[in-house]
């Protein structure tokens, strides 16, 4: 009866996973007017104008609107218990550097998390952080 119990439970909470995963990013795309030069991960992508878009679960692509500079990074559910008032991306500040750290849509209880990369990691040891926000817009 155990094994039984252990095995309905396992298949209700990945089917779950399953539902919500889909469900976060469908269509996931915004465009943002970024003012500063900024860090995702391990690569540095100077001021302009920016489209994110989900490329796979917990994969996604941010370009300029030209395509001349184009990365991938990774980033993971973040929920929340009151929905996001605004859309916008979030840059946890550094010294002098900008690190894309949260993507949220307006109305939605789960945003994104972006994975840290090398570089904050070793200055979060000494840097204390702000945070800067940038409004989006629905592509």
């Amino acid at each position: 009866m155990k094994v039984r119990t252990l095995r309905t439970t396992i298949l209700a909470l990945f089917s779950l996973g399953l539902f919500w995963g889909g469900a976060l990013a469908q269509n996931f795309t915004v465009e943002a007017d970024i003012p500063f030069a900024f860090i995702i991960e391990n690569s540095t992508l100077p001021a302009g104008t920016y489209v994110v878009k989900e490329a796979e679960p917990n994969e996604y692509s941010i370009s300029t609107l030209k395509g001349d500079v184009f990365v991938y990074f990774q980033a993971e559910p973040l929920d929340v218990l009151t929905p996001a008032k605004t859309s916008e991306l979030v840059f946890n500040v550094r010294g002098d550097k900008h690190f894309l750290s949260e993507i949220w849509e307006a109305g939605e209880l789960t945003g994104l998390s972006v994975i840290k990369g090398r570089t904050e990691l070793k200055m979060m040891k000494k840097e204390p952080r702000k945070t800067e926000s940038v409004k989006t817009k629905k592509k």
